[in-house]
């Protein structure tokens, strides 16, 4: 477009409306560097010629900043913070102000970049300015929800809380009603007590549930518990160390009555995986038949990714069938079958990769139900399958030693009979059957489509 306006054609020279399209387009695409390529080239251009429809304004500067609030170091926060003291230098344009988008893009860069003390610092900062008379600093719930994911992501328990009463101290004050804590707030505290996992955690956990059912009950809806509230309430509790299955069947209970009133409060594949991971360290007797039922139950319709159950999915029915104490014959029956089946389903499905966790698991599974030839046939047949994936590691190595005979197994690895299993290590193996053991599933990855709202308050996919 210069080209063009210096070979005459005034008519398409490019303004501040042009420059801020281009920046904000790569501030979109997380493309920081080129965003503020060219927020320096509009200043300069404007320095230089002056023309008043090159004149940089707050728009192009907030387009600039958000590109980032994803920082994921200390250097890009370094650099928002750079950015907001060149708006500030330029503070007497009328124009060109910083406003709470701005500090708040500083505050998110900061946050993410895991530095909570200096994004607390700017929010304090943007509060006193708003105090102080500066309507445009008006800190929102995404300012505080920012700084508030940066102390849970630290799992520091009791700076979040304190974000958390300090905007309920807040929301009773005339011009700041808005800081009321939503939903998104308090499943922010949620999942920072679930990644603590203590016993103490859990009940402060449940204790910020509780409120927000009473919110509900009072209809304050906006900070009414829902899926995701419930999911990480789920995750505390598996990692509490605990029995929690009681606890665990209430909160499905919970969701399934929800359900019938909003038709969003639809249970997940993290919504029940995370039930399968607890029902595994439970001391239920029949724990394989009720993850069998809820299996099924999510198996129901293969196009609803939300729901379908994932490798994760997998692994945690496995883990059931392997932690199962009943001595009852007919319930070891049943949950070797069920192990069966689902590994032999993790083998068949296209968008399922069985991994070393899941062989690692199933090795320990056959174990502990089955026993004589029929054990020696399954690891036989299921070493083949792991050898062929690729993922054979030390783990499940250290599995089989320990639950195999030593001269089935020395057959099985193609190794002497002289040879010391306990000396032996994947190294010591053919490559290729260990070529893809690094792979692995989590349950980040697994969320695939499943759109939550992001932890500062807007929403995304999460990938």
């Amino acid at each position: 477009m210069w080209e063009l306006f210096q070979d005459g054609r005034e008519s398409v020279m490019p303004t501040a409306v042009t420059y801020a399209s281009v920046i904000n387009l790569f501030a979109k695409t997380q493309r920081h560097d080129k965003a503020e390529h060219y927020l320096q080239e509009l200043e300069k251009k404007y320095d230089e010629l002056e023309y008043e429809c090159l004149r940089p304004n707050t728009i192009c500067f907030n387009a600039c900043l958000s590109s980032f609030s994803k920082a994921s170091s200390k250097d890009e926060a370094l650099k928002a913070e750079s950015i907001l003291e060149r708006m500030q230098e330029r503070s007497d344009d009328t124009f060109l102000k910083p406003d709470s988008f701005t500090l708040t893009n500083v505050i998110s860069a900061w946050a993410n970049s895991n530095n909570p003390e200096r994004a607390e610092a700017i929010l304090n900062t943007m509060q006193a300015m708003y105090e102080n008379g500066d309507v445009a600093m008006k800190p929102t719930t995404v300012s505080f929800g920012a700084v508030l994911h940066a102390w849970a992501r630290a799992g520091n328990i009791e700076r979040a809380e304190k974000i958390v009463e300090h905007m309920e101290s807040l929301m009773h004050l005339e011009g700041f009603e808005e800081m009321r804590p939503n939903a998104v707030i308090y499943n922010i505290l949620i999942n920072c007590c679930a990644r603590c996992g203590s016993p103490s955690a859990v009940k402060k956990a449940q204790g910020i549930l509780d409120k927000m059912r009473k919110y509900k009950d009072a209809g304050y809806t906006l900070a009414s518990p829902n899926i995701i509230t419930y999911n990480s309430m789920l995750s505390a509790l598996h990692r509490s160390g605990e029995d929690a299955y009681p606890e665990a069947c209430k909160i499905l209970q919970e969701i399934e009555m929800a359900r019938t009133l909003d038709p969003s409060m639809t249970p997940t594949n993290v919504t029940y995986t995370t039930f399968l991971r607890i029902l595994a360290k439970s001391k239920v007797p029949n724990k394989s038949i009720i993850a069998e039922r809820i299996l099924a139950e999510m198996e129901i319709n293969p196009n609803d990714h939300k729901l379908f159950p994932n490798n994760l999915t997998y692994d945690a029915v496995l883990k059931v069938c392997g932690s199962l104490i009943a001595p009852d014959s007919s319930l070891q029956r049943h949950a070797l079958v069920l192990a069966i089946k689902t590994i032999t389903k993790m083998q068949q499905l296209p968008h399922i990769i069985p991994t070393s966790f899941t062989y690692k698991e199933f090795f320990t599974t056959l174990s502990k139900l089955t026993k004589g030839e029929e054990l020696l046939k399954l690891i036989e047949k299921s070493f083949d399958d792991c050898t062929r994936a690729g993922v054979l590691d030390d783990k499940i190595l250290g599995v089989l030693i320990k639950t195999t005979p030593k001269v089935f197994l020395q057959k099985l690895l193609k190794l002497d009979t002289n040879t010391n299993l306990h000396s032996v290590s994947i190294k010591d193996l053919p490559q290729n059957w260990s070529c893809n053991a690094k792979r692995s599933v989590t349950m980040k990855s697994q969320r695939t489509n499943e759109q939550i709202v992001h932890n500062t308050g807007r929403r995304k996919i999460k990938r």
